[in-house]
């Protein structure tokens, strides 16, 4: 009997771990109609209510812990230790279409949305992130002089490399958690609105197209640690999920491009594949979303991939970019 029953943990354990086998188990459930972001959709029917819990919800909320974008295991960030100076640049893509993407690790979670747009479309992704810097060319307010001086100078750097590397297009996206050097949070929004102004217009003269993803629902207003949120949940995510008026944050970056203007600078806004009716939700569709308290999981972003690509298609309205969607 004891054997038996280690083997069945064991087993159980496995399965949990196989995301992909979780995800086909849970598509199987809800149907494809409301499978994942899908669950928002008129063709779900609302027949699904988006806070029941499914079980089991994938991937498992100990996987979704770990369920990150790449670019955390290759080391892509620059990072605040370092005050910055540390400066990777990962690639993903081998195409002639040349993209860079830009910003904190509200960027970088884009990656496994973007990395299928590369292979469709032929582009290579090079990756200019840093570690809570929000890049924007100005200091933030940061624990020492030497810190902010390091963020303000990776904006700076940033805007030099899009200017050598001749990119066509310029994707980026910051989580505002700083507010800019003299100000507090309460009225940091129009000086960093001003200083996003300034560096999308320089990315933007260099030829390149600039899109920014407006950033993302932040549930750490309302839960600490989302896939902990959904473990001790009995039955449904009510707890998890969080009014949008306190989730959505603040993105002056995706207002500069508003004040901006330039048919050149585009934004796109993904935040209904998280909420609806005034409620931001960890799960959707049975797919847990975050792998903590603030970052997509790997596979919600990544299920997001051809919903983003057509909208980036829309906006930018660019065959040279899209050439194979």
């Amino acid at each position: 009997m004891a054997g038996a029953f280690y083997l069945n943990t064991e087993r159980i354990i496995n399965d949990a771990q196989d995301v992909d086998k979780a995800l086909a188990q849970v598509e199987k459930e809800l149907g494809e109609d409301c499978f994942g972001a899908a669950s928002f959709s008129d063709s779900c029917g609302k027949s699904v209510n988006i806070e029941t819990a499914y079980q089991p919800v994938a991937p498992a909320p100990v996987v979704a812990k770990t369920d990150k974008p790449v670019v955390y295991k290759d080391d892509c960030f620059a990072s605040q230790a370092a005050n910055y100076k540390d400066r990777p640049v990962c690639s993903y893509g081998d195409g002639k279409i040349k993209v860079a993407l830009v910003g904190n690790s509200h960027a970088g979670q884009w990656i496994p949305a973007l990395e299928p747009m590369a292979k469709k479309n032929g582009w290579t992704i090079d990756t200019y992130l840093a570690s809570r810097c929000a890049v924007m060319g100005e200091p933030q307010v940061f624990d020492s002089e030497a810190t902010e001086k390091g963020c303000a100078d990776f904006g700076g750097w940033v805007t030099k490399q899009i200017e050598k590397e001749d990119y066509d297009l310029v994707i980026s996206s910051n989580r505002q958690s700083l507010p800019v050097s003299g100000y507090e949070m309460e009225n940091t929004a129009e000086p960093a609105q001003k200083a996003y102004e300034k560096i999308l217009e320089e990315w933007a003269g260099t030829g390149a197209a600039v899109a920014v993803i407006r950033d993302t629902a932040f549930p750490g207003e309302t839960v600490d640690n989302v896939p902990d949120c959904v473990a001790s949940s009995a039955g449904e995510f009510i707890d998890c999920s969080g009014e949008a008026k306190q989730w959505i944050p603040m993105d002056p970056q995706a207002d500069a491009v508003n004040a901006l203007d330039n048919l050149n600078i585009i934004d796109v806004d993904m935040n209904d594949q998280l909420c609806e009716d005034g409620r931001c939700f960890a799960v959707v569709g049975g797919i847990v979303a975050y792998w903590d308290h603030s970052h997509l999981t790997e596979t919600f972003a990544g299920s997001l991939s051809p919903t983003l690509e057509s909208r980036l298609k829309k906006a930018l309205d660019s065959e040279e970019l899209f050439p194979a969607a």
